[in-house]
């Protein structure tokens, strides 16, 4: 009887993984495809993202985020920046990234969310 109740459970699970599709790396060849989505705002206010105590998970999760090693302040790179930021919607969101553009309050800005979202010059 244990090895029936087995035997139904392993075709269940065989049945199953079956029905899953084979290339799961499809969202990859989506995305490659298909542009990212962008909305225009406008840029209320910067700031400098410090990291307490000079060098903390914070600071590291950030510059994880950037993909960009050198965007520390004290390692000469461009420093981090919180931008507040209206999109046209109304919706107010929060972007930390470098100023590598030279962006200021009350320059027009394009949004642009894939793997993840950035400010860039509307155009």
């Amino acid at each position: 009887m244990r090895l029936l109740s087995a035997c139904i459970c392993l075709v269940a699970v065989l049945g199953v993984a079956a029905c899953t599709p084979a290339n799961r790396g499809g969202t990859e060849a989506a995305a490659a495809v298909h542009p990212a989505a962008a909305t225009l705002g406008t840029i209320l206010s910067i700031r400098t993202v410090t990291a307490p105590g000079g060098g903390s998970v914070l600071h590291a999760a950030l510059l994880a985020d950037t993909g960009d090693g050198t965007a520390c302040p004290a390692g000469g790179g461009q420093p981090m920046m919180e931008f507040i930021v209206r999109e046209d919607d109304g919706a107010v969101i929060s972007i930390v990234q470098s100023n590598d553009l030279g962006f200021q309050p009350g320059d027009r800005v394009s949004i642009r969310r894939a793997d993840r979202v950035r400010l860039a010059r509307p155009g």
